[in-house]
């Protein structure tokens, strides 16, 4: 009988055991880590499937996921284009409120983001091409969720476009600008920070076009100067042209600077077409800007 009993007393309490467990597993699986994926369905100005891929504008994708209450950044997850889920971003959160801003460029190294409002993110060398952004407020409940994303542009580009002939010596091209940033903010969709910066540009015999990409402070912005020095390889400049004051940027703007840069045309005339939100254009004088940059 105590044998019995002693037996009976054993089920009983593995039995309730086992309960106990399922109980907390459930309690575990009911409030514990959801997942949340993200996926880049659109690009401001851009055709995706089925004629172009996220992987065909940009070689990289970041994913910064911040508390929404306290502004800490809690992860950070980067793609390159060769990862096969490359524009498909899944994590593990717990339930809350959150931010999330994903950008997606042309680097040889990853993004950094962080809280920071004076310098969000910034990137690798500060080198960069088109950056395009998504920020988004959202809360995880009990299930698990999944976010559409819509990348917009972040950046300006200046573009020199001559359309005259070029000088067989023609070897560098500076371009120095006083006030746009390096730095993004994707809350804002703007610069973070004012910077002074020069551009070297390497002439080509075939090539007429030649491309700069900044951040803009507002929209638009006046730069406070734009400058572009033409050399040769021995350093005796070509030309010199000057903007002060004169030239305007703005987010998913094309900034155009076109015409004779080297005054070898009397008259020119060229047509464009782009995928800019905008595009502002002005022409180079046969003159040089009088004043002096900034």
């Amino acid at each position: 009988m105590l044998v019995r009993l002693f037996c009976f007393s054993i089920a009983i309490l593995i039995l309730a055991a086992c309960e106990k467990t399922l109980a907390e597993d459930e309690r575990e699986e009911e409030g514990g880590s959801k997942t949340i994926t993200f996926s880049v369905m659109d690009i401001e100005n851009q055709s995706l499937q089925p004629t172009r891929a996220i992987a065909d504008l940009c070689n990289r994708l970041s994913l910064a996921i911040y508390d929404y209450y306290t502004g800490e950044k809690l992860m950070q997850v980067d793609q390159t284009n060769v990862d096969e889920d490359f524009g498909t971003i899944a994590v593990k959160l717990d339930q809350g409120a959150y931010r999330a801003d994903i950008i997606g460029y042309t680097s040889e190294s990853a993004a950094t983001m962080t809280s920071s409002s004076n310098k969000a993110v910034s990137f690798y060398n500060n080198k960069f091409t088109d950056v395009f952004y998504y920020t988004n407020s959202f809360t995880l409940g009990p299930a698990n969720g999944t976010l559409n994303v819509n990348l917009k542009r972040a950046t300006s580009v200046v573009r020199l476009e001559i359309t005259g002939d070029m000088p067989s010596d023609a070897y560098r091209l500076d371009v120095r600008f006083c006030s746009p940033s390096l730095y993004f903010n994707p809350k804002t969709g703007l610069g973070c920070a004012r910077h002074k910066m020069t551009f070297k540009k390497y002439f080509k015999q075939d090539v007429n076009t030649y491309d700069c990409y900044v951040f803009a402070m507002d929209s638009p912005q006046t730069l406070d100067s734009l400058v572009f020095t033409a050399y040769t390889n021995q350093e005796k400049v070509l030309r010199r042209l000057t903007y002060v004051k004169k030239i305007d940027i703005a987010p998913n703007t094309l900034t155009l600077i076109k015409g004779d840069f080297f005054k070898t045309q009397l008259k020119s005339a060229i047509s464009i077409t782009d995928n800019w939100d905008s595009i502002n254009e002005y022409a180079i004088p046969n003159e040089d800007e009088i004043g002096q940059p900034k």
